[in-house]
């Protein structure tokens, strides 16, 4: 199931399971909100787009141009840190794939091919694979049709 996020106040997000445009989930009658908020965390300004794990557990958040995670563990979130695969270029508008698997962003990182020590001009979608524990793939660009040249696609 998908998640949607409703913005309540600033920094305190309430999620609610619901349907997935992945799959064909049905939306569950018994689901209840509950409120997503970073404790000790006094400026939001910059965050948006959460991207929750399946588990509900480990969350991905936009913090302006970095993606960051943090994990539930003994009823409280720990202090987001920058994901393994983001942090160096433009990284934003994370989404979780239904089962877990594959994260996708946007990003100006450049391309297979282009100089590497420059971002690029357009933003473009990205995706990492889940692979064990905490780890997870080097990044990945779309092709086309999913990205257009001299576009910005997200």
């Amino acid at each position: 199931m998908k998640c949607i996020i409703k913005w309540v106040v600033p920094g305190i997000v309430v999620l609610c399971t619901t349907l997935s445009a992945f799959s064909q989930d049905i939306v569950d009658p018994a689901a209840q909100p509950k409120v997503f908020s970073q404790d000790g965390k006094t400026d939001f300004s910059n965050e948006s787009v959460a991207a929750f794990m399946p588990d509900q557990k480990t969350v991905f958040i936009a913090d302006g141009q970095t993606i960051v995670v943090s994990k539930m563990t003994k009823g409280k979130w720990s202090t987001p840190v920058t994901a393994q695969f983001s942090g160096q270029w433009k990284d934003w508008d994370p989404t979780m794939s239904p089962d877990g698997k594959r994260l996708i962003f946007v990003s100006t990182r450049p391309l297979e091919g282009t100089p590497q020590d420059k971002a690029q001009k357009n933003a473009h979608l990205w995706y990492v694979d889940k692979l064990s524990g905490d780890s997870w793939s080097a990044p990945k660009h779309f092709g086309a049709p999913v990205n257009a040249e001299g576009c910005n696609d997200f």
